[in-house]
């Protein structure tokens, strides 16, 4: 392949994280937030605004409709309005029990990669006022997340790669299926059975 790059952009902090919408890109920045940078021309890319939350560390960031949900750290998950890509505000959040480190949406639930808390799934369809639906116990440090379809992908630190299959509905988990550290809320659930893939030598 034919690969070329450009020096597009300093940030004002530590990239951890990028998704790309449209002609914006996203980044996560560390203690620096969040800052969007405008990407319609990949060789003059423009720092149009950003959102620095003061409490957090932001490490990841997904982006769904008009709005981006950063992975802040000890200050949980945040919920921006990005609608006005030039001013980013804050509509909402959730403060995990864990560090959150990476963040996934899919739908109306967000599914946040919270270190030492595993895996935290979280309603969104209300973007002011999101509300926990249930976790999964990694027994590990989940640092990053992926999902598609009914599983959740989990970068794991060494225990490397744990895909859970994730059930949401209005029934207790015990009714469903009964599978070891799952947990859940009342009227909601949140439940998985897990495979574990090591990479070579591991």
């Amino acid at each position: 392949p034919l690969l070329s790059s450009w020096w597009l952009w300093a940030p004002g902090g530590t990239a951890h994280d990028v998704k790309v919408v449209g002609n914006y890109a996203y980044l996560a920045l560390g203690a620096s937030g969040l800052d969007v940078v405008d990407v319609s021309d990949p060789a003059n890319s423009v720092r149009v605004g950003g959102y620095a939350s003061g409490s957090g560390f932001s490490f990841g960031v997904a982006v769904s409709g008009n709005y981006a949900y950063v992975a802040d750290y000890a200050a949980g998950l945040q919920v921006l309005d990005v609608s006005n890509p030039a001013s980013p505000q804050r509509v909402g959040g959730y403060d995990t029990s864990g560090y959150a480190r990476g963040v996934a949406v899919n739908g109306n639930h967000a599914y946040v990669a919270d270190s030492g808390a595993g895996l935290q799934i979280i309603d969104v369809s209300n973007p002011a006022s999101p509300v926990w639906l249930g976790g999964y116990d990694t027994s590990g440090l989940a640092r990053g997340v992926a999902v598609s379809g009914n599983y959740a992908y989990v970068a794991n630190t060494d225990q490397g790669l744990q895909v859970i299959r994730v059930y949401i509905g209005r029934y207790a988990m015990a009714q469903i299926e009964n599978v070891p550290r799952a947990v859940a809320k009342t009227g909601q659930y949140a439940a998985g059975f897990i495979a574990n893939h090591r990479g070579p030598g591991e």
